[in-house]
């Protein structure tokens, strides 16, 4: 039996540029271009009515953006993977969006001819990074050791604890959270008095506080 294709949806507002990449995923083998949108709010319809594998999707659009478009499918119950078609190389921008879960990063400039592999790569699971962005995960990664080593309260972290303050430190409200990850305020509140006791940081701001200074390393 024959694997199933890879399906995909696009979001650009630019219709050569998208024609362009829809092409070429419809002329591979193994890849499913299931439907394409113009900005982030058509993204999300299209995502809820196909539930694709992979998004690939533009940061700067009209209505909503692809940062704003990655927040919304990440509360998906089926959540696709998410490939960024960017100009941007900044870093903190980097680490916003994987903090948002987006699993690649690929250049437009580049992007007639590494399309393919960044699809396959980030369907299977793993990091697609364009070579111009590759340092900031090193960064990143080494950022993250060094803060264990700092704070090793971190490693007592469960992974919801660990993603709730990564949503901490993007100022995400309690209410917000417990939104995001269909779970009640007083929930959210008690895994975050958890989080504070672990990490032995006192005050009613000393979460937040910690959170934000050390956004990048979390």
């Amino acid at each position: 039996m024959a694997d199933a294709a890879t399906t995909i949806i696009i979001a650009d507002d630019h219709p050569v540029f998208r024609a362009g990449l829809a092409s070429i995923i419809r002329s591979t083998p193994g890849m499913s271009l299931l439907a394409e949108a113009s900005n982030g709010e058509e993204l999300l319809a299209l995502v809820d009515a196909h539930r694709p594998d992979v998004v690939l999707t533009d940061i700067d659009m009209p209505v909503m953006n692809g940062i704003k478009a990655a927040q919304q499918l990440r509360t998906r119950p089926h959540p696709p993977r998410v490939l960024f078609l960017t100009l941007y190389t900044d870093e903190e921008f980097f680490n916003a969006a994987l903090d948002l879960g987006v699993m690649g990063f690929l250049l437009k400039e580049n992007a007639a001819t590494d399309i393919i592999n960044a699809i396959r790569t980030v369907a299977s699971g793993k990091y697609y990074l364009t070579p111009s962005v590759s340092d900031f995960m090193v960064r990143r990664s080494e950022g993250a050791k060094a803060i264990e080593k700092e704070f090793p309260g971190l490693l007592t972290l469960t992974a919801s604890e660990r993603r709730i303050l990564r949503l901490v430190a993007q100022g995400r409200t309690t209410k917000e959270i417990a939104e995001e990850l269909f779970i009640s305020v007083k929930t959210c509140e008690s895994h975050r008095t958890n989080i504070a006791k672990k990490l032995a940081l006192t005050g009613t701001h000393a979460l937040v506080k910690f959170a934000s200074e050390h956004k990048n390393r979390l």
